[in-house]
């Protein structure tokens, strides 16, 4: 926000992206469970 408004905002990740990155999260949570 600059001023109270909003500036330069990204679009939302695609549902491809999101899937992808919910596996990735997936897999660190679990290795790190492990060590």
């Amino acid at each position: 926000m600059i001023d109270g408004q909003v500036d330069n905002m990204s679009s939302a990740p695609t549902p491809k992206h999101q899937a992808v990155q919910r596996e990735l999260m997936t897999e660190f949570n679990l290795y790190f469970r492990l060590i």
